[in-house]
């Protein structure tokens, strides 16, 4: 290939990586979540969580160590998540990803005790967090989950999350919970209200400012976003969506280096993530770095062989190869 169509390709790469970026929630459906324990909201770690196509073959995850699971490289179809504990109802929850931005379709999974259990002879204890929130709010907030999660119906969850804050103003999940009803209506300015009172009640979770900063981006309020994500790395180091999200907006701030830092990070964390690579490619891109941005393909395209961008990267990680060799024989 000549050096000159080379460096054009090269350039052409870069508008590509902006466009995958901005279509892949079209084009990678992914269903990701947290599964929880009621009501004192602990992590359900090493927990099975199945997935099964209304019509096709199922598979199944393990959740991580702050009860997070993702399946990703789905196509458009109606699934069901299935969590089954010993000791714990079982849990199913519909997903149809058919009519909905299906990348990152995000579910929290509440596990309830088959049985409720009282305080033994033997010295076993209740949370203190339990015991703090009332038990009418929690009963407001589990149905306010139900109809969030299993019925997806966000609007009627609105009334139960704000009965339950209403019975315990310190109910932080309520307020977190509320918020993503409000987003999956597309009320960010209440979402957004909502979540900065959640940063006054607990200061000290990330996940509201995580989910702040998500919100003030969608409304292009980019400075506001970078403040609140970064705060929630600052809580919590090891959260790739709050990194992700950071490197995102610092990308769109133009802040390429340290966009490119977090991106790292997010990576570091969670590989399995096809989003995190495009953005990882993008800022390789962005820097000149374009070893790295082959290198960038090569694993995108060994963990996601069936995603549908694959085909598109494909041919221009060939591209990219020729290009590179090319710039290289004329400097040689």
């Amino acid at each position: 290939m000549p050096f000159r169509r080379a460096l054009a390709f090269l350039s052409a790469l870069c508008w590509f990586a902006a466009f995958a970026h901005a279509q892949v929630r079209e084009s990678n459906c992914t269903i990701a979540g947290l599964v929880r324990y009621a009501p004192d909201q602990e992590p359900a770690r090493q927990v099975v969580v199945k997935l099964r196509a209304m019509g096709g073959m199922g598979q199944q995850t393990i959740t991580d160590a702050r009860g997070h699971f993702e399946f990703s490289r789905l196509a458009p179809d109606t699934f069901e998540v299935e969590v089954s504990q010993d000791g714990y109802k079982p849990v199913r929850v519909r997903a149809d990803l058919n009519y909905w931005d299906c990348h990152g379709y995000s579910i929290t999974i509440l596990l309830q005790r088959e049985t409720e259990t009282t305080p033994t002879a033997s010295g076993d204890t209740v949370p203190l967090r339990e015991l703090e929130i009332p038990r009418s709010a929690r009963k407001a907030f589990e149905k306010g989950m139900r109809e969030l999660n299993e019925k997806k119906r966000p609007g009627r969850s609105l009334l139960h999350f704000r009965q339950a804050i209403e019975l315990y103003p310190d109910y932080d999940e309520a307020y977190i919970q509320l918020s993503v009803a409000h987003i999956d209506l597309d009320q960010y300015p209440e979402a957004q209200q909502v979540l900065e009172k959640a940063t006054e009640v607990n200061p000290n979770n990330p996940r509201p400012y995580t989910l702040l900063g998500i919100v003030y981006r969608r409304q292009r309020q980019v400075k506001k976003a970078i403040l609140a994500l970064r705060e929630a790395v600052n809580l919590d180091g090891e959260g790739w969506l709050a990194h992700f999200e950071l490197g995102k907006s610092l990308l769109e701030a133009r802040h390429i280096d340290e966009a490119y830092q977090h991106a790292q990070q997010a990576h570091r964390l969670h590989a399995q993530s096809p989003s995190v690579h495009l953005l990882r490619y993008n800022l390789c891109l962005l820097r000149s770095d374009y070893q790295a941005a082959l290198a960038e393909l090569d694993e995108f395209l060994e963990l996601h062989p069936r995603n549908p961008w694959a085909a598109g990267l494909r041919q221009r990680r060939n591209v990219l190869r020729e290009s590179l060799a090319a710039a290289a024989d004329k400097a040689n």
